[in-house]
């Protein structure tokens, strides 16, 4: 995975410098501030650690969780708060990439020209279109890496963890669950997905428009904070 080691540094420098510095309140005394920490923390480590509960079973460090507070609690800018070193990263490592991006983007696009070229040949080397199309499906880094996401559909964290293996999904609202429960799809949950980055379980996704689809070991961490409704439990 490209990002983790790095991802892993920002933060805790981000951490160390400023957990207890004044930045309106104290978040290392609210619940949420505490949980927020563990998860954005704990991403940093998917796919390099396993946690063994005993001998024979492992699980990765990722976590699912809710939080529920009162309104005016101070949610948003303690997500803030916890996105920020992920946010400023995301952006300064595709800022920093961008050529070596667009080339791999020109290198895919000049062997599946090749490719297209040699299959009009009378008689196509098929070993070596073959050896071409290995080469293109080997290149990485031809897209923009994403780390935090919020508002995101089923379909469209498929082709996410696909290319960035590993995903926060953090907000200070609960509204993307929705999309998981069928907000999109006549009220059928999708929930495939979300079961396997439990645990970093082989994804694979078929259909008619978009293919195969395979993800080896996605990871995906959530964190969404809501607000109670008065007069409820």
């Amino acid at each position: 995975m490209r990002t983790l080691s790095l991802s892993a540094r920002c933060v805790a420098e981000r951490l160390a410098k400023h957990g207890t510095v004044d930045l309106g309140h104290d978040f290392h005394r609210c619940g949420n501030g505490r949980d927020s920490d563990a998860l954005s923390v704990g991403y940093c480590f998917t796919g390099l650690y396993r946690l063994a509960g005993k001998a024979d079973h492992t699980e990765p460090p990722v976590l699912y969780s809710i939080i529920i507070a009162q309104p005016s609690e101070r949610k948003s800018p303690v997500m803030h708060f916890i996105k920020a070193p992920f946010d400023t990263f995301e952006s300064k490592y595709n800022k920093d990439h961008r050529e070596e991006m667009y080339k791999a983007q020109q290198d895919v696009k000049a062997l599946e020209a090749r490719v297209k070229s040699m299959e009009k040949e009378d008689e196509p080397d098929t070993a070596a279109i073959a050896k071409l199309r290995v080469q293109a499906d080997n290149i990485r880094n031809t897209t923009p890496i994403r780390i935090a996401v919020d508002d995101i559909t089923p379909e469209s964290l498929v082709i996410e963890l696909s290319e960035n293996d590993s995903l926060l999904m953090i907000s200070d609202e609960a509204g993307m669950l929705s999309n998981f429960n069928g907000k999109y799809n006549g009220g059928i949950p999708n929930l495939d997905l979300l079961l396997k980055a439990w645990n970093g379980e082989k994804y694979i996704c078929n259909r008619v428009i978009r293919g195969r689809t395979e993800i080896p070991r996605p990871y995906l961490l959530s964190l969404s904070q809501v607000s109670r409704i008065y007069g409820t439990t």
